[in-house]
């Protein structure tokens, strides 16, 4: 064995962050530190399948994150550091914009984002502000809109304190809910493809949620748990919503 090498190998194990197996032979293992909160394999080719194992870190100010998909090799998260939405995506190769860092987007954000995608070069984030005010920012498979500093400010009146929920069942198609502070019925706001609606009444006596998915186009439910704890739901059949709560 080569000297230098000889000495690499003596002086690994006391590196911070390593301990030394004893049993059956195996090389020292990493101990992530409580800020590496997720682990990824990382591929050297991403035709070729995955190799190896690296932890990646998040700002350590990032308080709540979410995650989404728009095709094969493609993967980004979304972070909330209490105040602005951040960003850092894999391409496929490496994940930006590093391991270590992510991206600043909108300002002004007070809960966790929710992000979703409805194809290919498609994501659409949500948020509420202080205000309870819904935020969104989407990505059209070329620039951040409205800008990438900035949320687009959609309807005022959801609860503060909660996350809301969205969906999408395809292509021009976006639902959000949230819950009314007031009196614990949905809101609800919805775009089509030419433009949003105002934000809607949707009934319900919530406790707990809303929470939305859909399972293909022209097809999605709506769920909450009520003060008896029974699960509610109304559903959207391509053409209407059902008219009750059905429990």
């Amino acid at each position: 064995m080569a000297p230098l090498l000889k000495i690499f190998i003596q002086w690994l194990p006391t590196l911070p962050g390593t301990l030394k197996s004893k049993s059956h032979g195996q090389s020292p293992m990493e101990v992530p530190s409580f800020s590496e909160v997720y682990e990824q394999q990382r591929p050297i080719n991403p035709q070729q399948g995955f190799h190896g194992k690296a932890v990646h870190t998040l700002d350590e100010e990032t308080k709540q994150i979410s995650s989404v998909s728009w095709g094969k090799d493609h993967l980004d998260i979304f972070g909330f550091n209490g105040e602005n939405l951040t960003h850092k995506y894999w391409d496929g190769y490496q994940w930006n914009p590093s391991d270590h860092t992510m991206a600043q987007l909108g300002q002004g954000l007070a809960t966790k984002p929710v992000s979703i995608s409805w194809g290919t070069g498609r994501l659409d984030i949500f948020g509420l502000d202080e205000d309870g005010t819904i935020l969104h920012q989407y990505y059209d498979g070329t620039a951040w809109k409205p800008n990438v500093a900035e949320f687009e400010r959609l309807g005022k009146g959801c609860n503060p304190s909660d996350e809301i929920a969205a969906s999408t069942w395809g292509p021009d198609s976006l639902d959000v809910f949230c819950r009314d502070p007031e009196d614990e019925q949905i809101l609800h706001q919805y775009y089509n493809g030419h433009g949003w609606s105002e934000l809607e009444r949707f009934g319900g006596d919530v406790t707990i949620g809303p929470r939305v998915v859909s399972w293909g186009k022209n097809h999605m439910a709506v769920f909450f748990l009520d003060r008896d704890g029974e699960v509610n739901q109304r559903y959207w059949d391509g053409s209407q919503w059902s008219n009750e709560w059905d429990t």
